[in-house]
């Protein structure tokens, strides 16, 4: 079972009013109860899946009903369960914080479960850096578990923007001998895209993560000289594996760009492409072409 699975499911909000009152409580302690993303539908209405089950249910009794609706007011088992599956969407689909505030989210919740009240926006934050803090701690100490660990690494610039990002990740097989892949960093980059530099960043993430350079076995890295000298630097030479994907990509590109008539047609191509991208009118004129010729759009 990876990492993020175990969290997802182990890690509830069983103790996360104490973790409020008590800020030194370590995040591995923070719930023990097994989190349940079952239908909501099926809770509220059994009798919705008696004709699926082969066997009749218990009928529930009168306290026990009340038990039921009693749990999804805030602070509830039923309550923390359904919230920390919406944690999980968050986290998961990579949604923003605001989604909470939003009048189709709330719509939901009052249609599926009038009962149940949504966190609000800063609710969630919180109840999502507790769940990173949790997964880090897990993180950190099946690292320190393992005997043999590789690295990537590679420098990231975001598209339209001058911000550069150094991205390291941890491969290693967990004790059960699956292979485990974690991101454990995307520091941005703040000074020069010297080896150096960058052979101190990796030194500060690994020594966040307890990872210790006996443990890394290799880091794999693309062909450039400031990354290849930062391997060097850090770990010392002969561990550094170049990237097969970018050697061939580089390779090919290469092979590519001595073919002259190939290399002219994708020029041109891209003159045409960068034409109609640029202009309206263009754009129009060659839609209806397409449609003319019964072509629907972005088909060619």
């Amino acid at each position: 079972m990876s990492i993020i699975q175990s969290v997802s499911e182990e890690h509830s909000l069983g103790s996360t009013d104490k973790h409020e009152k008590n800020s030194s409580s370590t995040p591995d302690k923070l719930g023990e109860n097994t989190l349940n993303t079952g239908s909501i539908i099926s809770f509220l209405c059994p009798a919705s899946t008696s004709s699926v089950a082969s066997t009749p249910k218990k009928q529930v009794t009168i306290p026990e009903f009340i038990d039921k609706l009693s749990s999804i007011n805030e602070g509830g088992d039923r309550h923390n369960e359904i919230t920390q599956a919406l944690v999980y969407m968050v986290c998961r689909d990579n949604m923003p914080f605001s989604c909470v505030e939003k009048r189709g989210l709330q719509h939901f919740c009052k249609v599926a479960l009038p009962r149940y009240k949504p966190p609000t926006r800063k609710r969630l934050t919180y109840l999502v850096e507790l769940k990173y803090s949790a997964t880090i701690a897990l993180l950190r100490k099946a690292l320190c578990d393992v005997d043999q660990v590789a690295l990537t690494s590679d420098i990231l610039t975001v598209t339209n923007s001058s911000r550069s990002f150094l991205v390291v990740t941890a491969h290693f097989l967990n004790c059960e001998g699956e292979l485990e892949s974690c991101y454990l960093s995307a520091e941005r980059i703040t000074g020069p895209h010297t080896g150096v530099h960058i052979s101190a960043m990796l030194t500060n993430i690994t020594s966040d993560f307890c990872i210790e350079k006996c443990q890394i076995q290799s880091i794999t890295t693309d062909g450039g000289s400031n990354m290849l000298a930062a391997v060097n630097l850090f770990i010392g030479e002969g561990k550094g594996v170049r990237c097969v994907a970018h050697l061939i990509n580089t390779l090919v590109n290469g092979v590519l760009k001595d073919i002259k008539p190939f290399s002219q047609l994708c020029d041109n191509i891209k003159s045409i492409v960068t034409f109609f991208k640029q202009s309206v009118k263009a754009m129009d004129a060659l839609r209806a072409e397409q449609e003319m010729d019964g072509k629907k759009k972005g088909r060619s």
